[in-house]
């Protein structure tokens, strides 16, 4: 048995990477918080009493589940709902054998 694996029944498994659509939408929040800050570092205006740029922070972080299920739902199309897991099963697939 090699060092490090473990044996649980279900061989060699392999994740495959993610589309680049899934990938893009996943971006749009980390770029949003980290490079658009000079576009709204400002404190005036108060958005329901919060200065600008903090409101633009929470409003990115609230948004951020909204592009990850985004990004999850272009990547179970790409894949197919038989192998993506969208009946809850896993989004991986076993390696095919030489």
């Amino acid at each position: 048995m090699r060092m490090g694996s473990r044996d649980s029944g279900l061989g060699d498994l392999r994740v495959k990477p993610p589309s680049r659509g899934a990938l893009l939408v996943g971006l749009v929040p980390f770029a949003a918080m980290c490079f658009s800050v000079f576009a709204w570092d400002r404190v005036d205006p108060v958005i329901l009493g919060l200065p600008f740029n903090l409101f633009c922070l929470l409003a990115w972080t609230v948004l951020t589940p909204l592009c990850m299920l985004g990004a999850y739902h272009l990547e179970t199309k790409h894949r197919g709902s038989d192998r993506a897991g969208s009946e809850g099963g896993p989004a991986w697939v076993p390696a095919r054998s030489p």
